[in-house]
């Protein structure tokens, strides 16, 4: 019978052996990308990237912009050329109709068949203040800082931090089936944790726009300003 002083050493031995094992996999390689068009009439923009880190801010008023990084790992040399094929043909561009702005993930040929389910996406979004903003996001985490439009955000896996300033906000709902929301309006602040964590609701008669997150699992933060 093994002494837990063996069970121990063994379990250490395996968490080592595998962090050397996952330190040879994450190599990576990436493709940079950007893109700018005019705002024209544009009142209220739809981000679809399933599978990324999002950061979302006020940009200028005329322009809707975005930039950022397409990134996938390879596990050894012979991988690495085809995989920064794969991601040299993998960016993210903005299609604008009428007064809505779609925001989505590009792929062409060189990408290859796998490319939604393993490339990787970092994109800073520069959206015009007061704009609506509605982000559709499987996987990933996601920062929104500044005073926008109405705001939905569906998440199913991943982290949300959101800082607008309180004059922005007239109706704020925030939940999670299984995580953490963390709401600071100011003058008091509201938590949830746990299974079925619920939702804060907030009401500001002074404010402008709604504000909806619904996200599976995961952490949702929330700051209102001054």
């Amino acid at each position: 019978m093994r002494s837990a002083f063996g069970f121990r050493t063994l379990a250490v031995t395996a968490i080592v052996a595998m962090s050397a094992v996952s330190a040879f996999a994450n190599r990576e390689v990436t493709h940079e990308f950007r893109s700018v068009v005019p705002r024209a009439r544009v009142r209220s923009v739809t981000i679809e990237i399933p599978i990324g880190v999002l950061q979302i801010r006020n940009g200028a008023s005329d322009s809707i912009a975005v930039r950022g990084q397409a990134r996938r790992e390879y596990d050894g040399p012979q991988e690495r050329d085809s995989r920064q094929r794969a991601v040299d043909s993998s960016s993210v561009e903005i299609e604008v109709r009428g007064d809505e702005a779609f925001i989505r993930r590009r792929f062409s040929t060189g990408a290859g068949s796998w490319a939604s389910g393993h490339t990787k996406f970092e994109v800073a979004i520069d959206i015009p203040p007061g704009v609506d903003v509605t982000v559709e996001q499987k996987v990933g985490e996601l920062r929104l800082d500044g005073a926008f439009g109405n705001v939905d955000i569906q998440m199913h896996v991943g982290e949300v931090h959101i800082r607008t300033p309180k004059a922005n906000v007239r109706e704020l709902t925030a939940g999670t089936t299984v995580g953490e929301v963390h709401t600071n309006v100011g003058d008091r602040t509201f938590d949830r944790e746990g299974l079925f964590a619920g939702k804060t609701h907030y009401i500001n008669e002074g404010g402008k726009s709604s504000f909806t997150v619904d996200l599976s699992i995961g952490e949702i933060h929330i700051q209102l300003t001054k």
